[in-house]
């Protein structure tokens, strides 16, 4: 199995932005010397770290079900429809992103192995690579509070715009606008596929 480690191209990439962030912004913010992370998972009830084999099969049994009919209903729906029913079909796929979200974080079943394969099978209708998903994922999570670090929906920074060409200035207005959602695509460009230049 790969890990983050083993790809040395983001390591020192990773690596050297840590580096500059912490010249520019200080250390990261650190708990109180008495508040450690094993207390405040004392604190919290057992059921939270407890996985349920029956809630992650009806949990995939109700998306496949919701999303079938969500294709049915694009099948069979008349032009004036179609737009409702895309939707809906969009909806109820978003949950195999959800489901391979909660395998990513092991907190779908206790076999690690069960949760990448499920994983895997969950994002393959969505045509979205699960393992490099992962591994990017949990890099946001371990830099959340970096913003330049983190790889999770970074802003656009005003030198962005103010250094971009009309064409891109004109991208970003759009993103930033009407076309909000479609920044998922440019995303997964960058952040799964980083040899494509944008």
């Amino acid at each position: 199995m790969a890990s983050f480690k083993q790809s040395t191209v983001f390591t020192e990439e990773m690596t050297r932005d840590v580096k500059t962030y912490r010249k520019t912004n200080g250390p990261r913010p650190e708990l109180p010397a008495d508040v450690k992370l094993s207390t405040i998972e004392r604190s919290l009830p057992k059921e939270v770290f407890e996985t349920s084999r029956w809630e992650a099969t009806k949990a995939i049994i109700i998306t496949l079900c919701a999303t079938t009919l969500g294709l049915y209903l694009v099948h069979i729906s008349p032009w004036y429809l179609l737009p409702a029913a895309w939707f809906f079909a969009g909806t109820c796929a978003t949950g195999f992103f959800v489901i391979a979200h909660d395998a990513a974080h092991r907190s779908l079943l206790k076999s690690v192995l069960a949760c990448d394969i499920i994983g895997n099978i969950c994002m393959m209708p969505l045509v979205y690579p699960y393992e490099p998903w992962r591994l990017q994922h949990n890099i946001h999570h371990k830099y959340t509070d970096l913003l330049v670090v983190d790889n999770a929906w970074q802003p656009f920074q005003p030198e962005d715009y103010t250094e971009a060409s009309g064409l891109w200035k004109f991208i970003f207005r759009i993103i930033k606008g009407p076309m909000w959602w479609f920044a998922s695509v440019g995303h997964r460009i960058t952040k799964h596929y980083p040899h494509v230049q944008l």
